[in-house]
């Protein structure tokens, strides 16, 4: 119920106060609303519209609402969608009709790091084909793979959320690969090799 005393919902005017948590609900925020504030202003409006005709328990819904699974591919990507459609409004019906792509069922957030180094400004409209949705799928798990048998995670080792390196790769290394755990030197070489493995693929598949 507190969905409903959130300022969006009050023309501004915070009422979340008048609940038991509502200091807490003021106070934290999801990976999702992080990503989202991340967007710009102007594309908000456009991945809003995915939760049209929502209600606030849909709305708060991680099953129901599109969104929450949307913003863990990152600010960057879903910027670039959004230039993309150059207005065009879109509901949730006719995004995903539009962008098969999404529907696939990889972690959002284990692999936005490898769709974010093959997409770009000119070749967003391969999130438009089902085709490049299992050349992808089938790169994620021959990658991770290979890195999996590659690895040899020290218990001793720093934790990798914590190496300070892009997150997005922390994020594919901990939530795909598996390593919780990684030195910052192999945490390096490791990107050096994805990144070399994203390379091939774009010139594989033609995604220039």
């Amino acid at each position: 119920m507190g969905c409903l005393l959130h300022p969006v919902r009050n023309e501004g005017v915070d009422l979340r106060f008048r609940i038991d948590y509502g200091e807490k609900c003021a106070r934290e925020s999801c990976p999702e609303a992080r990503a989202f504030l991340e967007l710009g202003i102007n594309k908000r409006g456009f991945w809003l519209h995915l939760t049209d005709g929502l209600d606030s328990f849909s709305y708060s819904s991680r099953k129901v609402n599109p969104l929450f699974k949307m913003m863990g591919w990152g600010a960057d990507l879903l910027n670039l969608i959004a230039v993309h459609e150059k207005g065009r409004v879109l509901t949730s019906e006719s995004f995903f009709k539009a962008y098969p792509f999404f529907s696939t069922l990889l972690s959002p957030r284990a692999n936005a790091y490898l769709l974010r180094q093959l997409v770009t400004k000119d070749n967003v409209h391969i999130l438009k084909t089902e085709s490049f949705c299992t050349r992808f799928e089938a790169f994620s798990a021959r990658l991770s793979g290979q890195l999996r048998k590659a690895s040899q995670p020290g218990s001793e080792a720093p934790y990798t959320h914590l190496l300070g390196l892009d997150t997005q790769f922390l994020d594919y290394l901990r939530l795909l690969v598996g390593m919780s755990r990684i030195d910052r030197e192999d945490a390096i070489r490791l990107k050096d090799f994805v990144d070399r493995a994203v390379q091939k693929f774009k010139v594989q598949h033609g995604t220039y």
